[in-house]
C-alpha cells in the first residue's frame, strides 16, 4: 500500500490509526484554529438557497394567477 501511495509504511499506519480513532465534528483545525471539521462536511439534505428562493417566486407568481380566475 505505502509503494502504490509512494509514501512511507510508517505514514501508512499512521494513516490507518486516524481512521480508528473517533474525532469529533467540532474539532478545530488549521493553523488559525478558527474552523471546525464539520464546517467541511456537505449536509446533502441541505436546501440550497437558490433552490428555496425559485420555490418562493413560483408559488407567489402561481397564486397570482390563481386570483386571476374566475370561479
Amino acid at each position: 500500500l505505502a509503494k502504490e501511495m509512494d509514501i512511507t509504511p510508517e505514514k501508512v499506519l499512521e494513516i490507518q490509526q486516524y481512521a480508528r480513532e473517533p474525532i469529533s465534528l467540532d474539532q478545530t483545525i488549521g493553523d488559525e484554529g478558527d474552523s471546525q471539521l464539520g464546517d467541511f462536511i456537505e449536509d446533502s439534505e441541505a436546501v440550497v438557497a437558490v433552490d428555496a428562493v425559485s420555490f418562493t417566486l413560483l408559488q407567489d407568481q402561481l397564486q397570482s394567477v390563481l386570483e386571476t380566475l374566475s370561479e
